[in-house]
């Protein structure tokens, strides 16, 4: 950039506020065919802040092709006496850019003057400010929800093109309106009224679903979302509500509540009509099994060998019919209905003395580690049946060694007990693949070997609900042709 110091004019009060405030200014000498450049204006283009002096040449490389026509008529304003205000003037700065002032012209005895005022971040702000205002806009329209602002006193201002598709009316037409009732349903001004009232309390979002109006008289339900608005001042200047149209997702909501309800009153139905069967058909099977024993007690060897197969398999029958009974009826049961005081020794106890005969006819060695001698309240009949079933199954699927009961217990000292029962056995085993649904329903349908030891599956399945019934959990660990071990914990109250 052509630049060469210049010695300062005659230093007067004028020249020295020139420099102390850093006008920028440049003033026309005639005789020399140069300006002189005010430090200020060196300062904003980058130069040395120091008085300078620039050919007219120079000059006219450094104003812009668009703006150097301009100046040339503000001089020759200022030659004929006359002053001029130029706009848009720009000036090459040292690093090449531009920088934009607004500039006065005027004659100071026969030197034209030019005032520069910088308004380059001033056009740069503005510039981005207008981007920005056009990307919201964008947004604005494109939105896929309706954007609606209204006043304090509850007239629409402006909405986007999406409120106009939801609603029906056009933006001209809602311009001035009132909100409500226009757009909301009279039986629910009070909860949109509450959420207006809860976000114009403070900087939080007020949140109705509720029911709305269309152009056409039809209602559709929406989710509005309203903040407010506050102005310069922090004062209150409108609102600003996002709405949704929900109306397909609460039909599929009520679509999934309805097929919920008829699925469980089909339950209901079914374990009603299980139920009902099953304690019908209790009823002839103790008659079968009742004669069958009389007759085994007066029959001969022979004869006995064709009654025992009818008590092995009406017992069998028994326990099926037993066990979906109880599968069925356990959801109308809560754990306050069922909770007593027991002593869970007691009754792991009283259970191996059921077992004791069926283990010793399969040859198998039933035994106990009981160490939970204490007196707690809870689903004794829950705890029972589990252990029962535990047992059970072990005595069931194992063909050599032993079925061995443990208890334990956690806490106390006022604190809940956590009650550990576990049956662990030495029978066949269970395959790592079927853990994970072993306690599903009929799950020995699945299984060939399992199949063929008997049963229908519903065992565990009914001791995974009792367990849920009473908050605690099944623990099983297995290994095929070794033997599997069955576990309860369940935390209850002490007494």
């Amino acid at each position: 950039m052509p630049f060469k110091p210049s010695p300062a004019p005659e230093v007067h009060v004028l020249e020295s506020l020139i420099v102390f405030s850093r006008v920028k200014v440049a003033v026309w000498h005639p005789e020399g065919a140069c300006w002189q450049v005010s430090p200020g204006l060196n300062l904003s283009l980058g130069l040395p802040e120091s008085w300078g002096e620039w050919s007219s040449d120079a000059w006219s490389l450094l104003l812009h092709d668009d703006d150097r026509a301009n100046v040339l008529a503000a001089l020759q304003s200022c030659t004929d006496g006359q002053s001029i205000k130029l706009v848009n003037v720009r000036i090459k700065r040292r690093d090449m850019g531009w920088s934009w002032f607004n500039c006065n012209s005027f004659s100071a005895g026969k030197q034209p003057v030019l005032v520069f005022d910088d308004v380059t971040i001033a056009r740069q702000d503005r510039a981005a400010l207008l981007d920005s205002h056009v990307k919201l806009r964008g947004v604005y329209d494109a939105a896929p929800a309706a954007i609606i602002f209204w006043g304090k006193e509850g007239r629409i201002s402006d909405w986007n093109p999406m409120a106009e598709r939801m609603f029906g009316w056009s933006t001209d037409a809602m311009i001035g309106q009132k909100l409500v009732p226009i757009l909301i349903e009279p039986a629910h001004y009070d909860a949109f009224a509450g959420a207006v009232n809860f976000a114009a309390r403070g900087h939080q979002v007020g949140q109705v679903t509720c029911r709305s109006l269309k152009q056409d008289g039809s209602v559709i339900h929406c989710d509005w979302r309203t903040v407010a608005i506050y102005g310069a001042s922090g004062k209150l200047s409108g609102l600003l509500s996002l709405v949704t149209d929900v109306t397909d997702m609460i039909a599929a909501q009520e679509s999934l509540l309805r097929a919920k309800e008829q699925a469980e009153s089909l339950n209901r139905a079914k374990s009603e009509f299980l139920l009902v069967i099953g304690h019908e058909l209790r009823t002839p099977l103790n008659g079968v099994l009742g004669m069958a024993q009389v007759l085994e007690s007066i029959a001969s060897e022979e004869e006995q060998t064709y009654i025992q197969p009818i008590l092995t398999c009406g017992r069998n029958l028994r326990d099926i019919v037993d066990c979906v009974n109880d599968y069925t009826s356990i959801d109308a049961v809560t754990p306050e209905d069922v909770r007593e005081a027991f002593d869970p020794d007691d009754l792991a106890a009283n259970l191996l003395d059921q077992f004791r005969a069926a283990a010793t006819e399969k040859g198998l060695a039933l035994s106990a580690t009981l160490a939970a001698s204490v007196r707690l309240s809870g689903d004794r009949r829950g705890i029972e049946k589990i252990l029962r079933i535990f047992i059970q199954n072990a005595i069931h699927f194992t063909k050599n060694g032993h079925v061995q009961v443990t208890s334990a217990t956690e806490g106390g000292d006022g604190a809940p007990v956590t009650l550990r029962l576990s049956v662990q056995d030495t029978g066949i085993g269970i395959d790592a693949e079927r853990l994970p649904n072993l306690f599903a329903p009929f799950s020995h349908a699945q299984d060939v070997k399992t199949r063929a030891q008997g049963g229908i599956g519903l065992g565990l399945a009914l001791a995974r609900k009792l367990a849920d019934r009473m908050q605690g959990r099944l623990i099983v660990s297995s290994e095929l042709g070794v033997g599997s071990t069955f576990s309860l914990e369940v935390e209850l109250a002490s007494i």
